[in-house]
């Protein structure tokens, strides 16, 4: 993701991954219910912000209606494929540390912890490895933004 490296007071920058595959995060999905939480999230960042909808977060995005959705059944090339975890370079790990991890925070509001968890991976795994490993201390869960839980990481870097 590029930006521009001139700092500007209102701006501020956020980039968050979400569960799922492409289709499920921008809503190309046959069901939305996975892509609702993504749009939430935004809706409520924007009211944050002071835009107004004509509708609520609820009415738009199906109330936390959740359904998974294994990428992996879409087609039987993934069927006939091996599954692959994408890794995180190590150098992000390096230069992050602990910060690099945003788990749960606001999106309690929109999936659950369990809901969450069906999307483990190996790539946290790996990342929560490299913390245990350099000795980096998870945040405490009263620190903003930086809370914890074994059972629902996203990663936001």
């Amino acid at each position: 993701m590029q930006y521009s490296s001139r700092k500007r007071d209102y701006q501020e920058l956020e980039q968050i991954w979400f569960p799922g595959m492409h289709g499920d995060i921008g809503g190309e999905s046959q069901t939305r219910l996975l892509p609702n939480h993504t749009l939430a999230w935004m809706m409520v960042k924007a009211q944050e912000r002071g835009l107004v909808f004509r509708d609520s977060v609820d009415e738009t995005c199906g109330g936390g209606a959740f359904y998974y959705n294994d990428s992996y059944d879409s087609s039987i090339i993934y069927q006939l494929l091996p599954r692959k975890d994408r890794v995180i370079d190590p150098s992000v790990f390096a230069q992050f540390g602990r910060k690099a991890l945003y788990m749960e925070g606001a999106l309690q509001k929109f999936m659950t912890p369990d809901q969450l968890g069906l999307y483990r991976s190996k790539t946290m795994q790996t990342y929560l490895n490299y913390l245990e490993k350099e000795a980096i201390q998870l945040p405490e869960r009263d620190e903003p933004n930086m809370l914890t839980s074994s059972d629902s990481p996203i990663v936001i870097v």
